[in-house]
């Protein structure tokens, strides 16, 4: 998945052309533990493997890792599907073309 990422500040006020408020773009992975893993082994493996390996992409700016540690659902009245995520990433680049 990839994404526009628009940082909304408080006060902000969105000008008519949005495309000149654009951040950066966000490549998001959804992400599932192999299910022979417990969760501690999940996340020791993905921050001291992985978080090294993004360190190295070309053009990153920022990788953010997201460990999913209570999937309960809070403040709503319906279910909202049968997805189950251990971890979602984050990896912020420039453009489209820094991405590639």
């Amino acid at each position: 998945m990839v994404k526009l990422e628009y940082v909304w500040l408080d006060g902000y006020k969105p000008e008519p052309n949005l495309r000149s408020k654009v951040m950066s773009i966000v490549r998001m992975g959804l992400l599932n533990k192999p299910v022979e893993w417990s969760s501690e082994q999940f996340r020791n493996h993905w921050r001291v493997n992985h978080a090294p390996l993004a360190a190295r992409l070309p053009g990153l700016m920022a990788y953010s890792q997201n460990h999913v540690i209570d999937s309960e659902q809070r403040g709503i009245s319906f279910k909202r599907g049968p997805e189950q995520l251990d971890g979602i990433s984050q990896l912020k680049f420039e453009s489209l073309a820094s991405m590639h």
